[in-house]
């Protein structure tokens, strides 16, 4: 088993659960509320990491589907660019780092569904690093490009830290959200 697929897997369970948990019952009033306008609501937030995986899906399912299944798993080593990409998507930031605006949200208002959608997305997310262990690959070995640039290239071992690190930097912004004074109730 390769452990750093295994606790990618469980963190993104968990934050599945923990979103869930926390928005299914938020009302579009709530989901579309801003602190500021030039604030992310929550349903903003959660648009903007759907649109940053639409950028990564094909080449994930790709680079799986082309791997090479390995014998003996080998350790997870972060590549030179996924550390500067890990080091933008920190889940505890102290700087704020701006997005590119191809990957802004792209309406101002959304309906629940978005709530859903985003956890059909990070279910997505699971299955690829689920079935990057079941079929044992070198996730050192297959390359993602990333969602800036496709002359810049991850290993799938960064790939699914940077979704996991990125998912977590922005689940605590939504909370962050959720915790303002003047979020509407109920």
């Amino acid at each position: 088993m390769q452990t750093h697929l295994a606790e990618c897997i469980t963190s993104l369970n968990n934050l599945k659960e923990e979103a869930s948990l926390a928005f299914q019952k938020f009302s579009e009033k709530q989901l579309n509320w801003k602190p500021s306008p030039k604030s992310w609501s929550v349903a903003e937030c959660m648009h903007h990491l759907l649109i940053v995986f639409d950028k990564y899906e094909h080449a994930v399912e790709s680079g799986l589907a082309k791997a090479e299944k390995i014998t003996t798993p080998k350790s997870y080593k972060t590549s030179f660019l996924g550390k500067i990409f890990l080091s933008f998507v920190k889940p505890n930031y102290k700087i704020k780092t701006p997005s590119p605006t191809a990957l802004h949200p792209t309406q101002s208002t959304y309906s629940k569904d978005i709530v859903f959608e985003y956890i059909t997305y990070l279910e997505r997310i699971i299955y690829f690093a689920q079935k990057a262990q079941d079929l044992s690959v070198d996730i050192n070995k297959v390359k993602v490009p990333s969602s800036v640039s496709k002359l810049i290239k991850f290993n799938l071992g960064d790939y699914f830290k940077i979704e996991l690190w990125h998912n977590l930097r922005h689940f605590n912004q939504m909370l962050r959200v959720c915790n303002e004074p003047d979020f509407p109730k109920g």
